[in-house]
């Protein structure tokens, strides 16, 4: 789960997290297609008083997908030219319902025309289709990235060691890469940054009853992810679940209990549903809205509202919110 830096149809400047010319994580089809396609591409807005500092890198994906698995990128799988990996809970079999579909789609651009451009844009979309159907709270789309990119690669988008459990749609098993140290340190103190004002603004919605149910998960998610976050800024690459299973190096125990609470609510995530949720009510919205990108920023907006006095679960203490907050800011001053 992360925050999504999707770049919306009504937005005026294109967010910097895409490749030039291919719609990720969720894309406008439209500016996809007016895009000429370059060989660099930027994580963040770079500061050209940064100097890279390469180190190199490899990672070995161990396991091959299920027929299942692939079957969840089964219009992709005829295009060349693509890498395709699904990683995180959908991968190692640990999945509850709260998880999310979390792949990883690596492109040689070099060899992308622009009606090949075309038709990986399409396909991509209604692979995301399909990852919002089996779970209409999906917060994110593909996770995108060019193959002349790992020349130079900046870990802050997405640290390639996601894929140790992953698993194998399409493509080779290692995955040689450099790593720009410097400037993966300046991606993960703006991931910090932004992930701070996130949980802040969420909070909020839920301390004042206010929250509806995709806000909700977004705050749940914004927690676990922290730990990942903090320790990949200090020089540790590691996955969410191992930061999680170290949080306790980096939080005091007032900290941890933001924890403590989005393990309870992640793991009672099919109670909290049938609580609160009217399923029919997103189906509808899931069809009328074929666009996925579209479908998230309205879910955003008018998803079923949840009443947490409802929910048999202990609160989010204000508390334990600021103390994880200040913690995690601490890192990056």
């Amino acid at each position: 789960m992360r925050i999504e830096p999707g770049i919306s149809f009504f937005s005026k400047k294109m967010n910097n997290n895409s490749i030039h010319g291919i719609p990720y994580p969720e894309g406008c089809f439209i500016r996809f297609l007016k895009n000429t396609l370059t060989k660099r591409e930027g994580t963040f807005n770079k500061d050209d008083s940064i100097k890279s500092v390469l180190h190199k890198k490899e990672v070995t994906i161990q396991n091959e997908a299920s027929d299942y698995q692939k079957s969840l990128f089964q219009e992709i799988l005829d295009i060349p030219d693509i890498w395709i990996y699904l990683h995180g809970s959908r991968a190692d079999n640990t999945s509850t319902s709260f998880s999310d579909y979390d792949d990883l789609i690596i492109v040689d651009t070099a060899k992308l025309t622009r009606s090949r451009r075309c038709t990986l844009a399409s396909k991509l979309i209604r692979v995301d289709r399909r990852f919002t159907r089996l779970d209409p709270l999906q917060h994110h789309g593909h996770w995108l990235i060019s193959k002349q990119s790992l020349e130079n690669y900046n870990a802050s988008y997405i640290p390639l060691s996601v894929l140790n459990t992953a698993v194998r749609i399409q493509g080779p098993k290692t995955i040689r890469y450099k790593v720009d140290i410097q400037r993966t340190k300046y991606g993960m103190h703006q991931n910090i940054e932004s992930m701070c004002k996130n949980i802040q603004s969420l909070h909020y919605l839920y301390n004042n009853n206010r929250i509806n149910i995709f806000k909700l998960k977004g705050l749940v998610g914004s927690f676990v992810l922290m730990p990942a976050f903090i320790f990949q800024y200090l020089g540790d690459d590691v996955d969410k679940k191992t930061g999680i299973l170290r949080a306790r190096e980096l939080f005091g125990t007032n900290a941890l209990m933001c924890l403590k609470w989005s393990t309870e609510h992640r793991y009672s995530w099919d109670r909290i549903m049938e609580l609160t949720v009217d399923q029919l009510y997103l189906s509808v919205l899931m069809r009328a809205v074929r666009n996925p990108h579209l479908y998230r920023k309205i879910v955003n907006r008018i998803a079923p509202s949840i009443d947490i006095r409802k929910i048999a679960l202990p609160k989010l203490d204000p508390l334990h919110v600021n103390s994880f907050i200040e913690e995690s800011l601490s890192y990056i001053k």
